[in-house]
């Protein structure tokens, strides 16, 4: 699991390669669902400590165009810690990424205690509650409140909320209940390799709750 290389890949310097090698993954899968057909969007975790790369933006779009992919297509997915920061370099390269029509998503929101006005400074538009909420929402009403209005603040501002950590049915409609955009868990489809990922989007929709999450 991620967990268990990403801090080593981080302390020897190796993060920016193993980023770069995911992300030419990542465009050339999006390359071949866009000739078959499927104009889908794929996330890809960015490590704070890229966001200091001035060169990002722009290497991020040259990747793209040599795989005729649109940039909108790429959702770059950063914790809530880059929001709390708040360091100037990190924001100009942000406003860069959204300005290129690049996605941009607080993964995790709710664990960092971010304040209001950092949120509405920053350039995101996307905003992912925490599994930890989900997972917790059944028969606690503070909880429930507090989803409710993380989703009602990330569409005032502008996002789309995505809920992490479905695993129920029960907290599939309540989701759905409040308006949250997306949800994203195993209720809804296990990772898979890309070529699994191929057939699962290809095949019909029977399932009224899978199409409403790919949708």
């Amino acid at each position: 699991m991620p967990d268990n290389f990403i801090g080593l890949a981080e302390e020897s310097g190796l993060l920016g390669a193993l980023t770069d090698g995911m992300l030419q993954q990542v465009a050339e899968h999006i390359a071949r669902w866009n000739r078959q057909g499927h104009r889908l969007r794929a996330a890809v975790n960015l490590s704070p400590l890229l966001l200091t790369d001035s060169k990002l933006p722009d290497r991020l779009e040259r990747l793209l165009q040599k795989h005729q992919v649109d940039n909108s297509q790429l959702i770059l997915e950063v914790t809530e810690n880059v929001v709390i920061e708040y360091k100037p370099a990190t924001i100009e390269i942000l406003n860069r990424l959204r300005f290129k029509n690049f996605g941009l998503a607080i993964d995790d929101f709710g664990t960092g205690y971010s304040s209001l006005e950092q949120l509405y400074r920053m350039p995101f538009d996307e905003l992912k509650i925490d599994r930890s909420f989900i997972e917790r929402f059944n028969g606690n009403k503070d909880i429930r409140i507090i989803i409710e209005a993380i989703v009602m603040l990330g569409q005032k501002l502008g996002m789309e909320v995505c809920a992490e950590g479905v695993e129920t049915a029960e907290s599939f409609e309540f989701l759905a209940e409040t308006g949250c955009n997306k949800q994203q868990g195993y209720l809804i489809g296990k990772p898979l390799p890309a070529a699994e990922l191929d057939e699962f989007v290809g095949r019909p929709m029977i399932d009224a709750r899978a199409a409403r999450a790919i949708v």
